[in-house]
């Protein structure tokens, strides 16, 4: 979501600075079609520019970074710390918990951040755009609908639109291939109007509004493309009224004839009306005199407003410091490479050979379906093992593995054992019965990546806990509490949320961890998987390191600030607040 709000940034400044610059160097000039194309020019580049990914060496490639950083959130010092939430780590599976799918309509709204509720509003507005323009389509149909089919070569125009003439004082109109003229119009004055309009459908006029009402529905909160449709419009008349001079009409009566006809109510903004009121602005550019060639160069002002375009809004270079005959990347996205020993059979022989896989690629390898499809598949599959449910054996088996980039999973072994061979198996078994996944991609293309699967057995049953008794007798009492309320749930129907959003929960986290100076001096960096629980009343307890970053410094440090976190928003199932385990990976990492 947040790419979409920085993608709608940078077009809204592209088209906001091509626009202006247009205004200031090419508006007055009299080449109208020549204007027309710049401008439809303009909105498509701005358009198109800021999805295409650069990476310039440039000192203007960090703008970039400060738009997606106000969008994000941004971070200070030379230190930067990345906090992600993964899809599939952001949850543990417990055996035979199938998690409940239903989750209703106000229980997703409430949930929304600050990005999303901006998405959401930018949406409504312009969904309601959207059903402005269809109601003025439908109301432009069932004018032309209501009037009779008319000849155009009786006017001496030599035009294929279809004309409709009508008795309603509608005002003269040209919609794609069809115009529009009252009755008494075309008796008063029927070639002058008639051949305005024809220019209009000859030059497809209608198309260029068309796309200025796309442009303004994904842009309406910026002004300049509300202008531009206007410039546009105002060059449109510009070049019909041309075409009406060349074609003989006398240039007075002509003016007298667009004062007369310019009072009246305006037509819809979608069809190109001879009443469109710049009454002034036509009359003045007819008398001008006519622009020179040369004047037309100015508009290769689009070349360096490309340039500092691709400058500003690209990506810097990954930087690389080599070590040994190891390459390591310093940026998350630019998925580092690392070795993985496998045990395979050559030959009738166990061999072990070295497997590329990306530890952090640009897109993460996903399950068919996402995490609660994974969810369901492993709830179903997960059997506790009979042998480890008599001895009362319980833990959680972290489980690696690798999606290849065919998607087939690989290689499963256990990362950390949950204390029971037995159920360490059945974890093993069920993961290597995964479907094909969606691999994991870098660059465009399909990579290896490693993925670990936390998996917890956890028996049934009532808890029995120790109180004091009633009277202020010291002695302990059974109390019983139900499973439902002692349960750590893994998914529920509103997630557990820091306070303020995931925005606010990344603003404390990089401003209360501090980089340990040891790393630092060595140039260490990693990724600590945070695990803990989000208690009924929003504390966090259970703090676990569930994945090491390969460093115990940055593991503790992470353990520490996450913490020292204020109460959240605690998780809710049923409407009710619920203990609910939560995964977070911080990211260290040095610029």
């Amino acid at each position: 979501m947040a790419a979409i709000l920085i993608y709608l940034i940078k077009w809204a400044i592209l088209l906001a600075s091509g626009v202006a610059l247009f205004m200031l160097l090419m508006r007055g000039e009299t080449f109208h079609r020549f204007n027309r194309w710049l401008l439809l020019a303009i909105a498509a580049f701005s358009m198109v520019l800021p999805a295409v990914n650069f990476s310039i060496d440039s000192p203007m490639a960090r703008f970039s970074s400060v738009i997606e950083q106000l969008v994000v959130g941004d971070t200070d010092g030379n230190v930067e710390v990345s906090i992600v939430v993964e899809e599939p780590l952001a949850q543990m599976l417990v055996a035979d918990n199938v998690p409940e799918d239903g989750v209703t309509l106000w229980q997703h709204i409430t949930s929304l951040d600050t990005l999303e509720w901006v998405l959401v509003v930018y949406a409504v507005v312009a969904l309601l755009l959207v059903v402005r323009l269809l109601y003025m389509y439908v109301r432009i149909v069932a004018i032309l609908r209501s009037g009779v089919s008319g000849d155009i070569s009786l006017y001496g125009v030599n035009s294929s639109a279809r004309l409709t003439v009508h008795n309603a004082d509608y005002k003269p109109f040209s919609w794609f291939c069809w115009m529009s003229i009252s009755r008494t119009d075309l008796e008063e004055c029927g070639r002058e109007i008639l051949t305005h309009e024809a220019a209009h459908v000859q030059c497809g006029h209608s198309y260029d509004i068309l796309f200025a009402d796309l442009i303004i529905i994904l842009q309406w909160f910026n002004p300049m493309a509300w202008i531009m449709k206007s410039l546009l419009k105002d060059i449109h008349e510009y070049e019909a009224d041309s075409a009406v001079l060349t074609a003989g009409v006398d240039a007075k009566s002509y003016q007298l004839l667009i004062i007369k006809k310019a009072v009246g109510a305006r037509l819809y903004s979608i069809a190109n009306s001879f009443n469109h009121s710049l009454t002034k602005k036509r009359i003045t550019m007819m008398y001008k005199e006519k622009s020179s060639l040369w004047r037309c160069t100015k508009a290769l002002y689009i070349v360096p407003l490309a340039v500092l375009a691709a400058c500003s809004f690209s990506s810097p270079k990954s930087e690389t410091e080599d070590k040994g005959n190891e390459k390591i990347v310093n940026t998350a996205t630019d998925g580092e490479i690392s070795n993985l020993d496998v045990q395979v059979s050559r030959d009738g022989r166990e061999v072990v050979e070295v497997l590329n896989v990306r530890k952090y690629p640009e897109v993460a390898a996903e399950y068919p379906g996402g995490t609660p499809a994974l969810m369901r598949f492993l709830s179903t599959k997960v059997k506790y093992p009979k042998e480890a449910e008599k001895r009362g054996e319980q833990g959680k088996a972290y489980v690696k593995f690798v999606v290849k980039s065919d998607g087939n999973v690989d290689y499963v072994q256990i990362a950390k054992t949950s204390g029971s061979k037995v159920l360490d198996d059945e974890a093993v078994r069920v993961v290597k019965s995964m479907p094909r996944w969606t691999p994991a991609k870098q660059d465009g293309e399909n990579v290896n990546s490693e993925l670990t699967l936390p998996v917890a057995f956890k028996l049934g049953g009532v808890p029995t806990v120790a109180v004091d008794a009633p009277e202020g007798k010291n002695e302990v009492v059974d109390v019983k509490i139900t499973a439902v309320d002692e349960e750590i749930y893994q998914v529920v129907e509103q997630m557990p949320e820091f306070k303020g959003g995931m925005q606010a929960l990344m603003k404390y986290l990089t401003s209360n961890i501090n980089y340990p100076q040891e790393a630092k001096d060595k140039n260490i960096q990693g990724r600590s998987l945070i695990g803990f629980v989000v208690e009924k009343d929003g504390s966090i307890t259970d703090v676990e390191v569930m994945r090491s970053s390969g460093n115990d410094l940055l593991d503790q440090e992470s353990m520490r600030v996450v913490k020292s976190m204020p109460k959240w928003n605690p998780g809710k199932q049923s409407g009710r607040a619920v203990r609910t385990r939560f995964v977070l990976p911080v990211m260290f990492r040095l610029q």
